[in-house]
């Protein structure tokens, strides 16, 4: 009996690893903006009701930026964590109710702020995350949803987005393969329409963001990322 309850506690042990190793994806994108290119690494967890993303952007093997993110089911941000050593950033960012608090220290300065939502979602997209994919299922042709800039001059400032649903279209991937994919518009909401856009491209299989191609940010060359790898 004792050699059956440990084979069965084994072969429970192997079921749960690969249970959860089912819900784990990894995906690599490469941005090329002018003569730079970078590679974005992400590691995507489903557990417990929440999503939970680690994002690392380097140049070669040099890290630049090292994100993380919880999600709710509803693909919109509980929190993040954003951290670029080269110019001493390393801030917390974190919902609370219907406001989300940013703590932390930006250039080498301490930053403490927050923001009212109002009735739009919290949804920090950048640079390819997950948080349009419930949007891109609907019947929906807009959204609106806040995220905080990543780049000068709009860095770690909370700005308001349009996403608006295009055409679908072939997109061609690495290899020359191509693929069916849903393009959808972002802008900055009002007049700040007039400083950037881009055009992200969603896998019409399942949703996934496959390409960007668009703005960098003002003052920097227009960039296309593109997904080169998934596990």
């Amino acid at each position: 009996m004792r050699l059956k309850s440990c084979l069965f506690l084994s072969i429970l042990s192997l079921f749960l690893l690969s249970s959860i190793s089912s819900l784990a994806q990894s995906y690599t994108y490469l941005e090329k903006s002018g003569d730079n290119e970078y590679h974005y690494d992400y590691d995507i967890q489903k557990m417990d009701g929440k999503i939970k993303i680690k994002v690392i952007r380097r140049e070669g093997e040099h890290l630049m930026e090292d994100q993380a993110f919880i999600l709710n089911q509803q693909l919109h941000t509980l929190k993040w964590v954003f951290i670029r050593t080269q110019d001493n950033t390393h801030v917390t960012a974190e919902l609370k109710g219907d406001r989300v608090f940013i703590t932390g220290v930006r250039d080498g300065d301490e930053i403490e702020d927050d923001h009212d939502l109002g009735d739009y979602p919290w949804i920090q997209l950048w640079p390819m995350n997950i948080g349009l994919e419930q949007f891109i299922n609907s019947s929906d042709e807009e959204i609106r949803f806040w995220a905080f800039g990543t780049e000068k001059p709009g860095d770690l400032d909370l700005a308001k987005f349009v996403a608006e649903k295009e055409e679908k279209e072939m997109v061609r991937m690495q290899g020359n393969t191509d693929v069916l994919a849903l393009r959808v518009n972002i802008t900055l909401s009002g007049w700040k329409s007039l400083f950037w856009e881009g055009d992200f491209f969603f896998r019409d299989s399942d949703n996934r963001i496959i390409k960007y191609d668009g703005g960098g940010a003002p003052g920097k060359p227009d960039s296309i990322t593109t997904l080169i790898s998934e596990d």
